[in-house]
């Protein structure tokens, strides 16, 4: 009973982190706008009038307030000029400031959105710099009372109407966060802790053999990262931000993470995002049933399969082409998790729910692009999935332990697709012989634990594969 009391230890540690990273995150607002104000450090000198850029992205929580209803406060400035909210995409807005700095000091520009599904605010405090003449600042009577010479620190805010119209300005260049600080704002938003709460429990749990975590985590992912936080992160969305902003990744930390941790994971492990964390093949995990499931021919399995391969090299060209996130407005889980549908995605996600039903991992199989670029990379995986020199041929983890299709051909032909295979670990686990090992070369980082059930029959002579032609495909013995 007490053989190896660490690795209790360790599932007991890694569990009490991601429910107390969970309990963390629920009372905080996930985000419905992402609000960023450029230059980020900036400064001049008292009296002098300075170019700022804010910028709106309404995110997968579907915003429904007004642009216009984007509330900005100036305090120890005045507004010189405002553009019109110009829509970049169909997601991001952006207007230009040109403001005059009042009194040598600190100056802040604060941006505010608020809604039910959380807003956002942002706030940039600007160095003035003392000027070579003493500048009186008129400030607008009607909305700041007469001061004569206040000092700085009882200056009143001045609240600016969002949809004021004045002539357009050149946005001012960027400047660059730090490192840290991008890598701290980025790891400050619940949801990123959270995600990678699941990735670190999902990667253990897989290399440590505990395969009844999955069904926990994906569970997780599914009601958590899914339909609390809408979709978010999105890792497909990820890809296609950092296609369009290469060499701009501190601005971006956050979806060069997204993007980052599921590709580092495949290049060492595998498909273990696919397999353990992603919300979306939670979903079809849990709704697809073995009693009433297809079994794909293997011919046709492999040609569905370059399906998403085609999907992946078409979406990115699409996103090069058009400079915007064109998947955002085709996801049909994006419009599942947010309850946000129309014509289109209604019916891809009638569609795509329809194909889970009955075959196991449809999206994740032959659509999903994400699944195609980890595909990609996963040919690459230091550590890939192999048969040993134990293996008997019997077919067991191919007619009953894989739903996925990753495991073909018959006899000793029998081969493990590991671009496929999302790292379930059915049949690491339950290998009768010990066979399928997690491996490089003569390094074996996981080895499977016979299945005594299985192994017995196998001894008496008794197993026959045509047992295994029931609709039940994968009932475990």
């Amino acid at each position: 009973m007490f053989k190896n009391p660490f690795k209790h230890l360790s599932a007991a540690i890694a569990g009490f982190f991601l429910a107390v990273t969970i309990l963390l995150s629920t009372p905080n607002p996930i985000l419905a706008c992402d609000i960023s104000i450029l230059p980020a450090v900036p400064s001049g000198a008292s009296g002098s009038e300075i170019s700022l850029t804010v910028n709106v992205a309404l995110t997968h929580r579907v915003c429904t307030v007004p642009i216009s209803q984007t509330d900005i406060t100036l305090t120890n400035m005045t507004l010189v000029s405002q553009t019109d909210w110009n829509k970049i995409n169909n997601s991001l807005y952006q207007a230009t400031l040109i403001v005059k700095l009042g009194n040598s000091g600190t100056g802040t520009i604060t941006v505010v959105r608020e809604c039910t599904k959380g807003g956002d605010t942002a706030s940039v405090k600007i160095t003035i710099q003392s000027a070579s003449a003493d500048v009186s600042v008129a400030l607008p009577s009607d909305t700041i009372p007469a001061v004569t010479d206040p000092p700085d620190e009882n200056l009143i805010p001045t609240i600016l109407p969002a949809d004021i119209i004045n002539t357009q300005t050149n946005t001012p260049a960027e400047q660059e966060l730090g490192w840290m600080e991008a890598i701290y704002q980025a790891l400050s938003e619940p949801y990123m802790l959270a995600y990678i709460a699941l990735m670190s429990a999902g990667t253990i749990s897989f290399l440590k053999g505990w395969r009844k975590n999955r069904p926990i985590l994906m569970a997780v992912s599914l009601f958590y990262l899914g339909f609390f936080v809408g979709g978010c992160p999105c890792a497909i969305g990820s890809l296609q931000s950092v296609l369009l902003h290469t060499g701009e990744m501190k601005i971006y930390m956050v979806q060069y993470i997204l993007l980052f941790i599921p590709v580092i994971t495949t290049l060492f492990w595998g498909r273990i995002f696919c397999g353990w964390v992603c919300p979306m093949g939670a979903l079809q995990n849990f709704i697809y049933r073995k009693e009433t499931g297809i079994k794909i021919n293997e011919k046709l399995n492999h040609y569905l399969s370059f399906i998403k391969y085609i999907f992946l090299f078409a979406l990115i060209a699409a996103v090069l082409i058009t400079g915007t996130t064109v998947f955002a407005h085709i996801d049909p889980f994006k419009a599942l998790f947010n309850f946000d549908f129309n014509w289109f995605t209604g019916i891809f996600l009638g569609l795509v729910l329809t194909g889970s039903i009955f075959i196991s991992g449809f999206w994740c199989r032959y659509l999903c692009p994400l699944g195609a670029f980890l595909g990609l990379l996963s040919k690459l995986s230091y550590f890939k999935l192999k048969f040993g020199t134990s293996c008997k041929h019997c077919g067991i983890c191919q007619k009953t332990y894989c739903e996925y299709g990753v495991i073909n051909g018959s006899g000793k032909e029998l081969k493990l697709d590991n671009s496929e295979c999302v790292r379930c670990g059915e049949c690491l686990k339950r290998c009768p012989k010990n066979a399928v090992k997690l491996s490089h070369n003569r390094v074996i980082l996981i080895s499977g634990i016979p299945n005594p059930v299985s192994q017995e029959i196998i001894s008496k002579e008794e197993f026959k594969p045509d047992l295994l032609k029931s609709p039940s495909f994968g009932s475990e013995p």
